[in-house]
């Protein structure tokens, strides 16, 4: 009887990983929160949602324009969750909406560094 080729043995045992590393690839992959910021994980804001939820605070989830985000009677807070960063300047609806009185908090800005001055003194022992 003929041995089986020992190159023919590694190409198996190579063949087999390749299949178990692309199951095990494709298995993590397929998370449905993966590139998602609403998820309700410690670092999503689902979870903050049901958190401020269960504090009894009342919140509305949009998906509109903020042209269509309007105020019926008082000033409202609006949380804004963007897929992309931005600047923290306003644009001019924006500003506008701001000066009546509302109040616009944005997730996922990125300010500039201010030029802030500062200065400390330590005592000498």
């Amino acid at each position: 009887m003929k041995r089986p080729n020992r190159l023919a043995w590694m190409g198996a045992i190579a063949l087999a990983a390749i299949v178990l590393l692309s199951l095990f690839a494709a298995l993590n992959s397929t998370k449905i929160n993966t590139g998602s910021t609403y998820n309700h994980n410690f670092d999503g804001y689902g979870a903050w949602y049901a958190f401020m939820q269960q504090q009894g605070i009342s919140i509305q989830r949009w998906q509109k324009p903020f042209s269509d985000i309007q105020p019926e009677n008082s000033p409202i807070t609006l949380l804004q969750v963007g897929g992309y960063p931005r600047e923290t300047t306003l644009d001019s609806q924006e500003r506008e909406w701001v000066e009546k009185g509302n109040t616009l908090v944005i997730l996922g800005a990125s300010p500039r560094a201010t030029g802030a001055w500062l200065q400390t003194s330590q005592a000498r022992n």
